[in-house]
């Protein structure tokens, strides 16, 4: 064969190689912007393990700069489809626009989508993405064009708001002896339900222990070792006691609800049970003492806070 001849098929093979194998779609996606408290690192979004994390957005609030809205930037090639979808609890935003109209002042029950379709002729789309749970979600981005498709899946989750509930209450007995300790404790919960375990809102949850002659109260605080939020507060009087717990914020336009009457305390329950033990104790302590007038105030103050179990004063 000549070299003219070998030149030729030679170039001929070069051609066909280039149609059977033309260049890949450049496509990438990535977590960026200002809106994630972290997605890098051991948060870098590539496992469940090192999810990516956001605020969830507690007071209603969609954006990167209250860390509620992180973006993911897509870069394709022209004439491709791209398709997001969201599991878990994730909801996706296509543009600033959508998230700049989720203000506090907004219902924002059904904000958010699970899957979003985008055409993308030569722009590169970046959407948004939010959760309202604590739990892992995740993004997963598909970019296809003609020649090749491109897969990547985020995993992200978020970090609990403030307190709004508290699911249980232990450690408050009705009756202490002067000078014992109620040790106090409660598992708090965000508008959305995610358990709060971290102190960072320690001094928002308040509990006061009260009786007839005494009234205390002190903040809740965050136990890392018993992973509860936890208070001790000491009796002066061997009295019935009641406990209350209240949360120090304002909730009123919370968890994409219209503003409401927010749920503010709770007082550890009394049966009528309890109420007559109660009664019984304070006849037998007061039966005992000495002085007619010492019986009768206590009797008034007992009279005063239960009416309907009023005892009779000593004439």
């Amino acid at each position: 064969m000549s070299k003219k001849l070998i030149a030729v098929a030679a170039a001929a093979v070069l051609a066909l190689a280039g149609l059977a194998a033309p260049a890949s779609a450049a496509s990438s996606a990535t977590l960026s912007g200002a809106g994630w408290v972290a997605n890098s690192g051991s948060n870098d979004g590539s496992t469940a393990v090192k999810a990516a994390t956001l605020d969830v957005p507690y007071y209603n609030e969609i954006s990167e700069s209250d860390d509620t809205a992180g973006a993911i930037s897509i870069d394709t090639d022209a004439n491709s489809t791209v398709t997001v979808t969201a599991t878990g609890g994730a909801k996706l935003l296509e543009d600033t626009d959508a998230v700049d109209d989720n203000s506090a002042d907004v219902n924002n029950t059904n904000a958010g989508r699970t899957s979003l379709t985008i055409a993308s002729d030569d722009d590169d789309p970046t959407i948004y993405v939010f959760t309202t749970t604590t739990a892992v979600s995740t993004v997963t981005v598909n970019v296809k064009n003609s020649t090749t498709t491109y897969n990547k899946t985020f995993y992200l989750k978020g970090i609990a708001g403030e307190p709004y509930f508290f699911n249980s209450l232990t450690g408050a007995p009705s009756v202490l002896e002067d000078g014992d300790d109620a040790e106090l404790s409660v598992k708090l919960t965000d508008v959305f339900g995610n358990e709060i375990k971290n102190g960072d809102w320690d001094g928002d949850v308040n509990a006061s222990l009260g009786s007839y002659e005494d009234d205390q109260w002190g903040y809740f605080e965050w136990n890392e070792s018993t992973k509860v939020h936890e208070l001790t507060l000491t009796s002066s009087s061997d009295l019935p006691y009641i406990f209350t717990v209240s949360v120090d914020n304002d909730r009123s336009d919370q968890g994409f609800k219209a503003p409401a009457d927010p749920f503010t305390s709770m007082v550890n329950g009394k049966t009528n049970s309890d109420l007559a033990k109660q009664v019984a104790a304070l006849e037998a302590k007061v039966a005992g003492m000495v002085t007619k007038k010492r019986f009768n105030k206590l009797a008034k103050k007992w009279n005063a806070a239960f009416p309907s179990k009023a005892v009779s004063l000593k004439k």
